[in-house]
């Protein structure tokens, strides 16, 4: 038997009023949720859950590494990624069918040790994004409002604030209504920024400098910090086994993650390429910032980021939240008077003063994106779905066991020097006065 307290963090309650498509459900009662998701909104899904905010800091890892190394490694942790969701797909629709959340099937899979590696890597993930989610908030006001002079901690303290109406809604009936504006934003965003470089548009001070084929500073800092950019980018193991558990034919998720693939790799080629062609290695943090203030492609970025991270924002934050509130006060999850909304509110403020504390302690949208690139994206990302592999029963050729080992050996390397790296980059930025 798990934790009782590690079994109210990793459940979520599912009602008749929660967005099917979204996997809030209760785990503690093991009741499946509906099988209504077609695998064409399970594309759409995964496009917006995966391309996000990250595609806004791709051009960092060209920067990082150069053309070739950058070229390379972008498209690699494409693959990379798709297998890893391939392994989880077959741990839980054919080893383990009645398994609901990446944690169920890494119990089933690895036991206790799998159940916490999941449960813990993969909250503590959640709730470090929304801290990303904060920054960038800020970032866009700061945008906006480019007329105001104010510390970014404060523009982040803003957002926060901001979200907090937004996050009082309990659920999200207006899934697929949100899903479309979701990629609707992002994709107005990046045309933005596209349209701007193409046209000959103007760069902000400080973000202009060389192209390389290969960095010409190449060092271990900036290949873990490259590759941590790009592992982060691509990530979205966590929500696969939810959207498997809720697909009408969950046979047919390789299907809707390969059409995915495409989109993936299309965005961040064009984001990167045209970033790095542009901005050459002064490319680094949120690719808006190098705008020039007050632009008309400046505004409309900011614009449309701002909506879009404040919908992502939704999505996540109800999941921790519902998983919080269940922790705290399981009661009243279900409550929808008066009682369980306050809860609510003081569940939903304190994660946002939690988020912003993140935001705080690391406001470099960069170095953030590093961090979590390298310390928590390889755990639930490439090292859960490889040991579900070698715990199976299906047999495994010399050649698998090779690859197996050597994704493993990329999780241990991003995890030690791309966590050292990535902080060693938020010290220094102390040590200058730019954090």
């Amino acid at each position: 038997m798990a934790s009782p307290l590690l079994d109210g963090l990793l459940s979520t309650a599912y009602t008749q009023d929660t967005p099917q498509i979204l996997g809030l459900h209760d785990d503690s009662s093991a009741a499946p949720p509906p099988r209504a998701a077609q695998w064409p909104t399970v594309t759409q899904l995964l496009i917006a859950d995966i391309v996000g905010p990250a595609i806004m800091a791709v051009a960092n890892a060209f920067a990082s590494l150069g053309w070739m190394m950058g070229l390379a490694c972008l498209v690699f942790m494409l693959p990379l990624n798709i297998y890893c969701g391939i392994l989880v797909w077959e741990t839980q629709v054919l080893e383990h069918p009645g398994t609901l959340t990446l944690a169920d099937v890494s119990r089933a899979a690895l036991g206790r040790v799998g159940y916490w590696a999941a449960g813990i890597s993969v909250y503590s993930f959640i709730f470090a994004v929304l801290g990303l989610y904060v920054i960038t908030l800020g970032e866009c006001l700061e945008l906006l409002f480019y007329r105001a002079t104010l510390p970014s901690r404060i523009w982040s303290l803003i957002g926060a604030a901001a979200l907090l109406p937004f996050a009082q809604v309990r659920t999200l009936n207006s899934t697929r209504l949100l899903l479309l504006v979701n990629n609707v934003t992002i994709i107005i965003c990046v045309l933005s920024i596209l349209i701007h470089f193409w046209s000959g548009g103007t760069i902000a001070p400080g973000y202009s400098g060389p192209t390389a084929v290969l960095a010409t500073d190449l060092t271990w800092r900036s290949i873990t910090s490259g590759l941590s950019t790009l592992a982060f980018a691509y990530v979205g193991v966590l929500l696969y086994p939810e959207v498997i558990a809720e697909m009408e034919d969950p046979h047919a998720f390789p299907k809707a993650l390969l059409a995915s693939a495409p989109f993936q790799l299309v965005s961040y080629l064009l984001v990167s390429c045209v970033g790095y062609q542009y901005l050459g290695d002064r490319a680094h943090g949120n690719i808006i910032m190098s705008l020039p203030t007050g632009s008309a492609a400046s505004l409309i970025c900011a614009a449309s980021l701002f909506v879009h991270v404040l919908i992502t924002y939704l999505i996540k934050g109800t999941v921790l939240a519902r998983a919080s509130h269940r922790l705290l006060m399981p009661s009243t999850i279900n409550d929808y008077g008066v009682h369980g909304k306050l809860v609510w509110l003081g569940v939903t403020t304190s994660i946002l003063l939690a988020c912003y504390g993140v935001a705080s302690a690391i406001p470099e949208f960069g170095d953030l994106v590093d961090l979590l690139g390298a310390l928590q994206t390889p755990i639930f990302g490439f090292m859960l779905p490889v040991a579900m592999r070698f715990v199976s029963k299906r047999p495994r050729s010399a050649l698998l066991n090779l690859l197996l080992v050597a994704i493993l050996a990329l999780s241990v390397f991003l995890i030690t020097f791309g966590t050292a790296g990535a902080a060693m980059n938020v010290a220094e930025a102390y040590q200058k006065g730019e954090a």
